[in-house]
């Protein structure tokens, strides 16, 4: 661990991870995650479409800038880390789970899982992207001995405590999750593709066990993908702290405003349909719904049973 005694200042790219870029990042996953808890299959699309977009744009930015030599080592580090995590984090439940259909909640709706495997193709793509980007940076970095000979301003990444972002350490266990995540997501991907659940009779009754669960399932992942995104805003706050960055807390520029408008757009819009009742009926409703199903089709097979006689 190293000891911050940074008396430096850094002039971030504004940019790239200025206070609007970031808030852009984090509100999206919020939207994301909250369309997930409601098991709004609509907003989960349109959510995770337009974080997966946005990311790919940052990502695509990240790359020109760096061809062009514009960005530093640090600039580098903060935008993979928001596009890395803005990437796993609408993801999370499904490594801990190894994407096993049955533990997906999005899964249990033949019509949303067809529309979900698109859009993960799509995400995986960007996570493609960005892992190119990662093994591209930390292989270039200078070694640490290297950098303090070069520069008498100490650079820190986040490992839950400062840790110099050209140590071995951090290399090492960056370069390991990097790797161990991407691979678990595409090879999730694949499973996703290939082991389809049974097929439902959209005709049959959901009981009340299945929507409870399902229920229960949505608010497990939705916790796994939020604990996983406070990680990553955590980890992002700390280091611009950490190496006195300036110049990127301030809404001053057209690409800020824009970037803040579009997260809050969005996640204004799931919080909209949840308010004024065009949000999914409630877990209640659910159930209760599926009971009237249930009741109504007894009814109606105990007609035909008597003959048309009641």
């Amino acid at each position: 661990m190293a000891d911050v005694k940074n008396s430096c200042t850094v002039s971030g790219s504004s940019d790239m991870y200025g206070i609007g870029i970031r808030l852009g990042f984090y509100l999206q996953w919020l939207a994301s995650i909250l369309a997930s808890y409601l098991m709004d299959d609509s907003e989960i699309r349109s959510t995770r479409f337009a974080l997966s977009s946005y990311t790919a744009a940052v990502v695509a930015a990240l790359a020109v800038q760096t061809n062009r030599s514009r960005v530093t080592d640090l600039d580098r580090y903060v935008t993979i880390l928001l596009a890395f995590g803005a990437q796993i984090s609408i993801h999370t439940w499904r490594i801990l789970t190894s994407f096993d259909a049955d533990w997906d909640p999005i899964r249990w709706d033949d019509a949303a899982a067809r529309s979900a495997a698109t859009l993960d193709m799509f995400s995986n793509l960007v996570l493609a992207a960005i892992g190119v980007l990662q093994y591209a940076f930390w292989g270039s970095l200078p070694s640490d001995a290297t950098e303090r000979s070069a520069s008498v301003c100490q650079k820190y990444g986040f490992l839950f405590v400062p840790v110099s972002l050209y140590s071995i350490t951090m290399k090492a266990v960056n370069l390991a999750s990097s790797t161990s995540l991407f691979l678990v997501s595409l090879l999730g991907w694949v499973r996703w593709l290939v082991s389809q659940r049974p097929a439902r009779n959209d005709a049959e009754p959901k009981s009340v066990r299945v929507e409870d669960r399902r229920a229960k399932l949505a608010s497990l992942g939705s916790l796994a993908n939020l604990t996983f995104a406070a990680i990553v805003i955590t980890g992002a706050e700390l280091t611009l702290t950490w190496n006195n960055v300036q110049d990127v807390s301030d809404l001053d520029t057209p690409g800020q405003v824009i970037s803040f408008v579009l997260g809050l757009v969005v996640f204004s819009r799931v919080v909209w349909r949840w308010w004024n009742g065009r949000k999914p009926a409630s877990r209640l409703d659910r159930m209760l719904a599926a009971v009237r199903d249930l009741l109504s089709r007894g009814a109606n097979n105990s007609y035909k049973t008597n003959g048309g006689v009641v």
